[in-house]
């Protein structure tokens, strides 16, 4: 038994030297299967989400040297033989194909220029407004997202994939009630903004009269930038590309808006076939929380404004959500101020529209959002504005969802916000379909 495992070990060691000792195996094919397993390990969720500029670069880099190192592994050590290469050039297409797509996409959407963009900070938390005024006019619909370029950060090549906030078509009025509008303009509602106009009489010392002029102008740019095609965008500041952005917006004379140039590659997704459950639904639950609420409020605008342009809503409609009677938001996030901003600036009032309903909860720290809800409920009942109301303290999902499933109707609950929402609102659907209730489920990724 031991000669027979000692000659065993010379003749593996033997096959082991001649093998190693092909150039091509050792350096190419061993090249390319940790190049592989490198793209592959280094994908996973947890790194695509806290850096994401560095998984982008790396993925590429990774797999250009697989595909690469494949073919110096197959080609030159089998030839073309057994046709592995005919494999192997069906992958180098695939991937030079996506790559060139995009570029295309990029040229075609931006007219080889770019596009003027605002970018605005929320006061009291991390989030920007942004609102992209695009040189190709799109069509654009719910649950669809856009990639973004921000060549003034100083990488041109970073990107990341944003969800469409709302939307509207050129000279088209708005298509909510309740329209996004710049925080410049908030200066009615108590806010500090400082004003384009007072900081360029600081910055340059000039007369009251060159001042006014100036303001003229800036409204007068405000006006027309008002009458174009837009699209908006709600982005949380995370590391990396965001985090540069909002620095700048907060370090801008301003302290609280910037007008940049931007380029947009989109829009994707918002197939019929991901969203085929909402066009038999009856009630539409959107299950929100955080800045998922980007998400939802493709799906809201779609609702509102056919109801708004139409009136009642006819039978045979043909929009994505046509039999739809119902529409609820319910909405959790950390911060007051988003709340207060997204039903001001893209919600309509409940009594507009018929069949829709909100309801928010706020999950920041109770003192002081008790605090902010007392101050701004103050202010909109002296504005007389009618809204739902905000309740401190965590959303029972359970308690959300059997409220709005009825016996015979068709549900459709469409999920978008951490994870933890997204697993508890799985299990009580399942336990609804388990009761007999007929309830879908459209879950949208919080991370991309």
């Amino acid at each position: 038994m031991i000669l027979v495992l000692q000659l065993a070990s010379v003749v593996f060691d033997h096959l082991l030297t001649l093998e190693f000792a092909d150039t091509f195996w050792q350096w190419a094919g061993i090249m390319a299967t940790i190049a592989m397993c490198l793209a592959t390990a280094h994908a996973i969720l947890p790194l695509r989400i806290s850096y994401y500029e560095i998984f982008l670069l790396t993925h590429i880099a990774l797999v250009i040297l697989a595909l690469v190192t494949c073919w110096y592994h197959l080609v030159p050590h089998f030839g073309y033989i057994y046709g592995y290469q005919v494999w192997l050039y069906i992958c180098f297409a695939f991937w030079f194909f996506d790559r060139l797509a995009r570029i295309v996409r990029i040229a075609y959407y931006n007219r080889f220029g770019n596009a003027t963009a605002i970018v605005e900070a929320l006061p009291d938390c991390d989030i920007m407004q942004i609102t992209i005024f695009p040189r190709v006019i799109s069509r654009f619909g719910p649950g669809q997202h856009t990639f973004l370029y921000f060549p003034g950060l100083g990488k041109f090549w970073e990107n990341h994939p944003f969800s469409v906030a709302a939307w509207k078509g050129q000279g088209q009025p708005p298509p909510i009630a309740s329209t996004p509008t710049s925080l410049s303009d908030s200066t009615a509602k108590g806010e500090k903004v400082t004003e384009p106009a007072a900081v360029v009489s600081l910055a340059t010392g000039l007369s009251p009269d060159s001042t006014e002029k100036t303001s003229q102008a800036a409204l007068r740019h405000q006006t027309h930038l008002q009458d174009r095609a837009s699209i908006t965008f709600l982005i949380r500041a995370h590391t990396g590309m965001t985090s540069t952005l909002h620095r700048r917006v907060l370090s801008s004379p301003s302290g609280s808006s910037i007008e940049t140039s931007i380029y947009t590659e989109g829009p994707y997704a918002g197939h019929r076939a991901t969203l085929q459950p909402l066009f038999d639904a009856d009630t539409i639950l959107l299950l929100v929380g955080g800045i998922g609420i980007t998400n939802a409020l493709g799906f809201v605008q779609e609702y509102t404004s056919g109801h708004l342009q139409r009136g009642e809503r006819p039978e045979k409609s043909h929009g994505i959500m046509r039999k739809a009677k119902r529409l609820i938001l319910a909405w959790s996030a950390r911060e007051i101020s988003l709340i207060e901003h997204v039903r001001s600036n893209f919600l309509v009032q409940q009594d507009e529209v018929d069949g829709i309903e909100y309801s928010f909860w706020c999950t920041g720290s109770s003192n002081a959002a008790a605090q902010k809800l007392d101050a701004v409920d103050g202010e909109n009942h002296k504005a007389e504005i009618r809204t739902a109301a905000v309740t401190v303290g965590r959303m029972d999902i359970r308690r959300v969802i059997r409220s709005s499933v009825e016996p015979g109707l068709q549900t459709t609950v469409l999920v978008c916000g951490p994870r933890g929402m997204a697993d508890e609102a799985t299990g009580e659907i399942v336990s609804c379909v388990k009761d007999g209730l007929r309830v879908d489920l459209v879950e949208e990724a919080f991370a991309w």
